[in-house]
């Protein structure tokens, strides 16, 4: 009987061991894209919205997270893919983009004031002459 048992402890280890390592050689390998956001004078940007996408596909977010305290984000790519733009926004800031390509983890995102405009747009008018 306890051999029984001990035998089928060796083959259940066995197998879950065999299929762990199927597991981890089938999975898509793993990019984490890291740095910070900053402004144009350098100073981090807390709390800044960050999130990867295709080149081609802007509307496909395949990993976001938001920026702490001192600009710092991390991202973990599922795609193993150079055509990934990693794009950030705050409040008040534009939207700011960077392709990692070779270095995924120095990326570093420059936001830029926003600005907003406010009254009617004036169009110039010539008098008819009289």
């Amino acid at each position: 009987m306890a051999s029984t048992t001990a035998r089928l402890v060796l083959s259940t280890a066995i197998l879950a061991s065999a299929g762990a390592q199927a597991e981890r050689s089938t999975s898509i390998p793993n990019r984490i894209v890291s740095r910070r956001v900053v402004d144009l004078r350098g100073a981090p940007v807390p709390a800044a919205d960050v999130w990867l996408v295709p080149d081609r596909d802007r509307d496909l977010v395949i990993a976001k997270c938001v920026a702490d305290g001192v600009g710092r984000f991390q991202l973990r790519a599922v795609r193993d893919d150079d055509g990934l733009v990693v794009l950030a926004s705050a409040e008040g800031k534009c939207v700011g983009e960077q392709l990692p390509e070779h270095c995924w983890n120095a990326v570093t995102i420059v936001l830029c004031d926003a600005a907003t405009l406010r009254g009617r747009p004036a169009t110039r008018r010539r008098r008819a002459s009289r």
